[in-house]
């Protein structure tokens, strides 16, 4: 079953930034999946991140106040830190943890809800394998007062949240869906109202060992056939 490895990171800056670093999850081997959703104080922010990242949830503002990016890549197994750029100069607040035993993004394709007050909604997603591990990501603009902590999100646990001062706040959570199905939406409240932007992924667990691989033939009518 895939799970979060231990020793997430996760920070925000202190000041304007156009670069900031964002350190690897302390237990990274080979061939994990590095996820770093992160929000920054401004609409329409764009961000470049080092090569073999690919965007889950591309760069998009929310309630015309912040802008959400979700980025992911396959661990190399040496990495230390990762430099984020970012196109106008601001503040951003990120987490930053990776996943093992996994078999990459599950098909479903992942969801988005983005709203304003105390209460963020992350969509419902359906799966169609067992054992997905289904992740949460809730991120809100800032507020003279911290927006966190969230409140708790029933049947989920919270792996983590921070937030920073003119940069925002971000919070993951994660289930382990045992039987493939809907799980329904679900909501975390903010400790003030504010934008917020709420996300919902699964991630597919890897195949059991001595697994077949399907055998795909063409026939000559043209016709694919799937074997094992």
């Amino acid at each position: 079953m895939p799970s979060i490895q231990t020793g997430h990171t996760k920070g925000s800056n202190a000041s304007n930034t156009t670069s900031f670093s964002v350190t690897q999850p302390g237990t990274c081997p080979n061939g994990d999946l590095i996820f770093c959703p992160m929000t920054s104080d401004l609409s329409g922010q764009t961000f470049t991140f080092p090569a073999g990242f690919s965007d889950l949830f591309a760069a998009s503002a929310y309630q015309a106040v912040a802008t959400s990016i979700i980025p992911y890549k396959t661990s190399g197994g040496s990495e230390s830190a990762y430099t984020v750029g970012v196109g106008t100069t601001e503040r951003q607040s990120w987490i930053c943890f990776a996943v093992t035993s996994h078999n990459g993004i599950h098909g479903t394709p992942p969801a988005r809800n983005d709203g304003s007050g105390t209460t963020a909604t992350c969509p419902a997603i359906t799966t169609t394998v067992d054992g997905c591990l289904l992740i949460r990501v809730v991120m809100t603009d800032q507020n003279a007062t911290a927006t966190t902590p969230f409140g708790a999100m029933a049947g989920w646990t919270m792996l983590d949240e921070q937030y920073g001062a003119s940069a925002g706040g971000i919070g993951a959570f994660y289930l382990l869906q045992t039987t493939q199905g809907t799980e329904a939406a679900g909501t975390t409240t903010l400790n003030v109202s504010e934008q917020w932007a709420a996300f919902t992924f699964a991630i597919a667990p890897a195949a059991a060992a001595g697994a077949k691989a399907p055998v795909v033939r063409r026939k000559p009518s043209g016709i694919w056939t799937f074997n094992r």
